[in-house]
């Protein structure tokens, strides 16, 4: 399983495209399109590709902007 996603921002006249999830996690919160990167493809890859997927949009061309890092660790708490 890839540790590697990508989160597009997609800015159209000075609107941002953002969706509200409908599946697990964070169902109801607002994210911009993305996904997983496969073993076969690149981050810029990825990101046309679920964009499509998520959209219908056909991205042209695509600025990669910066790395984002985030943990999500389960840690149980002593009371």
């Amino acid at each position: 399983m890839s540790n590697l996603f990508t989160m597009c921002f997609i800015e159209n006249n000075n609107q941002l495209l953002l969706q509200k999830r409908t599946k697990k996690p964070f169902i109801g919160l607002w994210n911009a399109p993305g996904g997983k990167v496969e073993a076969y493809e690149s981050p810029i890859e990825a990101c046309k590709r679920e964009v499509q997927e998520e959209t219908g949009l056909d991205l042209g061309k695509v600025h990669f902007r910066g790395i984002i890092t985030v943990t999500n660790k389960s840690r149980k708490r002593s009371d």
